[in-house]
């Protein structure tokens, strides 16, 4: 059974409302008691993208002031990336695969977490996903029937040995791990 990466217990993310940019941005940011809450000072919507702007937002239990970039999927907004002190994410975040799947494993990873997600790759049945925000690490996903399924993950990067010990064929893994270095 795979392990995946919780926020602290403590922590509670707020429900998002994904029809709004600076819903889903207020909800990328755990609360809890004592905690000062987010403050959205600027959200510019342009097309299917958003920057907003924040102040005083926790990101690995430290208060930082930054930008958040959204995109907007045909489930509502989504983050896919964190511009902050210290925040360091993937230097290629463009999607590469079928739209429909990769809003698919957008659309599942949700279910699980809060974080920024993106770049999401997928190749033939399966996709690897790079998350960041409160954390950070790697999801792996197979489509089976008309299901995307998290067969590996949590923090940090996963290799292509983990992908494989998780059912990827090994051709498959290495293309993952080239496409998602490549914008």
């Amino acid at each position: 059974m795979p392990v995946f990466a919780t926020p602290a217990p403590h922590l509670k993310f707020p429900a998002v409302e994904r029809s709004s940019a600076k819903s889903t941005a207020t909800g990328f940011f755990p609360t809890a008691p004592g905690m000062t809450p987010v403050h959205i000072t600027k959200v510019t919507v342009t097309g299917n993208e958003a920057v907003v702007a924040f102040e005083n937002g926790h990101i690995e239990s430290t208060a930082m002031n930054g930008e958040l970039v959204l995109r907007r999927f045909d489930f509502g907004w989504q983050t896919v990336a964190v511009r902050a002190p210290g925040i360091h994410p993937p230097a290629c975040t463009a999607d590469s695969g079928d739209p429909a799947a990769v809003t698919a494993v957008r659309r599942e990873l949700l279910s699980h977490q809060q974080e920024a997600i993106g770049p999401v790759v997928v190749q033939s049945g399966y996709a690897l996903v790079h998350w960041w925000g409160n954390g950070g690490g790697e999801d792996a996903y197979e489509h089976r029937g008309t299901e995307w399924h998290r067969i590996s993950g949590g923090g940090g990067t996963l290799t292509a040995r983990e992908l494989e010990s998780s059912g990827v064929p090994n051709a498959i893994a290495e293309r993952l791990f080239t496409l998602q270095t490549k914008c």
